[in-house]
């Protein structure tokens, strides 16, 4: 019974000092926590001779780092892209190996080549074995917008066409929630050059602002007299920073002229 009621003794004092470390007390050191380690700046190898490197960053508007975002790299004044990459978790991407001149910088939320429409985000000069520092770049995130069970069309003979039919009577459209928005602006609209039969073209365009991430137009889309439209939802922050962007195109009720329902 004595050595028994020792063991004992002994099993408590340890379970009591375990629980000391572990909560602090006691007069114990506690395990202090990790201290976050600085984001690492990605390393170029320079294992060609004749080429160079470039580095930057690229973050969205609300400062966090745009992961996935992709990167293209072009070479001035040429018209096919160099290199491509997505962004890592902090933001950082890394070009190495290129061949030494000068480059230009584009970025997109999402695989566009839409992109090269507008102006380059940058423009770097590479030299050998030197690592060019790209200034740090700012994306918008990409909103993807999801119409309410929309029918697919396309050009008969033509299998790369797509296109969405939707019911447009008050129709419903979500999109993507977006961290730190406080609201969103969604645009309808419709656009049509002047023609002999409508000298003057055609115009509507409607706006609504919510809060969540889905609207039911309060316009019946099927009551105006076309067919076609386009959607636009922007996301903004609280000081009216603009988050994230996206767009999508649709008919209502029936396809556009010359193209018939998939499957039919």
């Amino acid at each position: 019974m004595k050595s028994r009621a020792i063991l004992l003794c002994l099993f408590v004092c340890l379970v009591a000092t375990a629980l000391a470390v572990i909560t602090g007390c006691g007069g114990a050191t506690s395990t202090p926590a990790p201290t976050p380690s600085t984001p690492s700046i990605p390393t170029p190898k320079f294992t060609t001779p004749g080429t160079g490197a470039a580095v930057g960053q690229v973050m969205f508007p609300d400062g966090t780092p745009a992961y996935q975002s992709v990167v293209y790299i072009f070479k001035s004044e040429e018209t096919q892209s160099f290199a491509s990459c997505y962004v890592d978790t902090n933001g950082y991407y890394i070009f190495d190996n290129l061949p030494v001149g000068r480059y230009d910088i584009y970025t997109s939320s999402y695989a566009s080549y839409l992109i090269f429409t507008r102006p380059p985000k940058a423009t770097i000069t590479v030299s050998e074995h030197e690592t060019a520092t790209v200034p740090s770049l700012t994306e918008l995130r990409n909103i993807k917008i999801a119409l309410d069970n929309p029918k697919t069309a396309s050009i008969p003979g033509e299998s790369y066409t797509s296109h969405y039919v939707i019911d447009g009577h008050n129709p419903k459209f979500t999109w993507t929630s977006i961290p730190n928005a406080l609201y969103y602006t969604v645009t309808i609209e419709y656009g049509a050059v002047a023609t002999e039969t409508i000298p003057q073209g055609i115009n509507y365009t409607e706006k609504q602002e919510v809060t969540g991430n889905k609207i039911i137009w309060p316009t019946s889309l099927s009551a105006l007299p076309y067919h076609d439209f386009g959607i636009e939802v922007e996301a903004y922050m609280k000081d009216g920073t603009r988050l994230g962007y996206g767009s999508e195109g649709f008919s209502v009720d029936e396809p556009p002229n010359g193209w018939v329902y998939n499957n039919e």
